[in-house]
């Protein structure tokens, strides 16, 4: 499965490249002593391989794909405390059954439960976490699509004002 996942992640880091959404030198993977506290996230929940391949290959920087989200090394380890501290005021949350790896603006928690490969969002607004996708590589998927018309008016301006394709 590692195997599979590493191609995938290559993969997927090409079309990063080739829609514009980060640039090679943008694209910064994690050592094996950051991976290592990565996995010391949460020590009784086994994370995705297909997560540990994304964070090795682009763990420190992924370019813009994740905007607006902490996902990075080392921020993902450091805001755990913030985690920690929603999840004493929220009787709903079992940070010890749960590998939070993402969060936005620090209200939303994007986490995997142990054995399970969906992806479960957790807000400060939300009575009960549910699930928003069905795998990270959907989640991967989604936050692709979303950048890509991002990253073309980036690179190549709002061309929608031109009349006649000037």
């Amino acid at each position: 499965m590692a195997d599979a996942a590493r191609e995938y992640i290559v993969a997927f880091r090409k079309r990063m490249i080739e829609t514009d959404v980060a640039r090679a030198d943008e694209i910064v993977g994690c050592s094996d002593e950051e991976m290592a506290r990565i996995r010391a996230i949460n020590p009784n929940v086994a994370a995705p391989e297909l997560y540990l391949a994304f964070m090795r290959e682009m763990g420190r920087s992924s370019g813009n794909l994740f905007a607006g989200e902490i996902i990075s090394y080392p921020e993902c380890v450091d805001y755990q405390h913030e985690f920690h501290e929603f999840a004493d005021e929220d009787p709903e949350f079992q940070p010890s059954r749960w590998f939070v790896f993402a969060t936005h603006q620090g209200y939303q928690f994007y986490y995997f439960r142990d054995g399970d490969p969906r992806v479960y969002l957790h807000s400060e607004d939300e009575q009960n976490p549910f699930h928003v996708w069905e795998s990270f590589a959907a989640r991967l998927e989604s936050a692709l699509e979303n950048e890509i018309p991002l990253a073309h008016r980036r690179r190549y301006g709002d061309l929608s004002h031109r009349a006649g394709g000037e």
